[in-house]
């Protein structure tokens, strides 16, 4: 079985506190690639010398978000973001480039009310971002979130994503599908990756509803799911955006339970 899988540094290998250790003990783990979240709390010339050194890709990261505030990003939020949002892109942009890495996941942030303006901004300025992930050679990738694990974020239907992503039409815009959320938003999961697939750049996954191993006792049948991605030819990473119920390493049995390696 030919399925990639990356190591979500924001959710696994909590055994370690900070994130750059965590490189390291995913290449002990035996993975060859990594996505994380949010790695601008570490200068980048550091962070690219930790990754070089594991001798691992870097598949994804995101555009920053304020923490403090609770603020997940700001791609939906209208012209008082602007700055703040083109700020969030360069420095993505920055990051992206030296890390190697080829996907960024533009957050949409969290908007208590939103109204049609909402969906505009977001198109507005995925429009202003594409031809400068066109310039470095760059995918930009939007995903929907589910509302009960992130109440009032923006982007929280898949069906809004994917006519966001048709609309502007464009190599550059895709979708980031994650099943857990997909699961938790809609359901119908055949069906729905069917129909997603073609407009997608990057999976992630993870048990529904505690959000852990794949293998666990959830709503999801991975094992199914998983081969599914195979039947539709997919190409991409499946990234690991779980919370490990135990030890990371332990919980990676699953993985060749299901009949897979590391070695891609």
């Amino acid at each position: 079985m030919t399925l990639k899988f990356c190591a979500n540094l924001s959710f696994m290998f909590q055994e370690a506190p900070i994130l750059l250790d965590r490189y390291n003990l995913a290449k002990r783990a035996g993975f060859k690639a990594v996505e994380c979240a949010n790695p601008y709390n570490f200068p980048l010339e550091e962070i690219v010398k930790i990754k070089e050194d594991a001798a691992l890709k870097q598949i994804l990261i995101n555009t920053p978000i304020d923490v403090v505030n609770k603020q997940l990003g700001y791609a939906a939020l209208g012209p008082d973001y602007n700055n703040k949002f083109v700020q969030g892109i360069d420095i993505a942009i920055d990051y992206a480039r030296a890390l190697k890495c080829s996907i960024v996941h533009i957050m949409s942030g969290i908007v208590q009310c939103p109204t049609v303006s909402n969906r505009n901004y977001l198109i507005e300025n995925l429009k202003y971002v594409k031809p400068l992930f066109e310039n470095a050679n760059l995918t930009c990738v939007i995903e929907a979130i589910n509302p009960y694990s992130f109440p009032n974020y923006y982007l929280n239907s898949y069906d809004t994503a994917l006519e966001i992503v048709k609309e502007i039409n464009s190599p550059r815009i895709r979708l980031l599908l994650d099943i857990f959320h997909l699961q938790r938003t809609k359901g119908d999961l055949t069906v729905s990756i069917e129909k997603l697939l073609p407009y997608t750049s990057h999976i992630q996954i993870a048990q529904v509803p505690g959000r852990h191993e794949p293998n666990t006792a959830g709503e999801i049948d991975y094992k199914y799911i998983l081969c599914l991605l195979e039947r539709l030819s997919y190409k991409g990473y499946v990234g690991l955006e779980y919370n490990p119920a135990g030890d990371t390493v332990s919980g990676l049995d699953w993985i060749t339970q299901f009949g897979y390696t590391l070695d891609h």
